[in-house]
């Protein structure tokens, strides 16, 4: 199957911002900071929440369901979006950095 990653465009480039080692991959909101956030399948198949930064995909996880997806990020950091618990409920979600880690 192809892989159907997010990209930026900057400088007139396009950078490829990959996916969470599935196959395709949505952006959904940038900072001024160039943080990008979003959703990705992952090899086992579950979507999950995004960040990318420093050319780098970090996977936000879940509250323990199978599916998390990040909506939005403002300038300190901060990403909101929603998760499924393991009983599968979906709830509102905010990650934010602690000690240089995603929360």
């Amino acid at each position: 199957m192809a892989s159907n990653p997010s990209f930026l465009w900057e400088k007139g480039e396009k950078i490829d911002l990959g996916t969470l080692g599935g196959t395709h991959s949505t952006a959904t909101d940038i900072n001024n900071r160039g943080q990008i956030v979003g959703g990705s399948n992952t090899s086992s198949g579950p979507h999950h929440a995004f960040l990318w930064e420093n050319e780098e995909m970090i996977d936000l996880g879940t509250l323990g369901g199978m599916f998390s997806r990040a909506h939005a990020i403002n300038e300190r950091g901060e990403i909101v979006g929603s998760s499924r618990n393991s009983s599968g409920e979906l709830y509102p979600t905010l990650w934010k950095r602690r000690t240089g880690k995603v929360d």
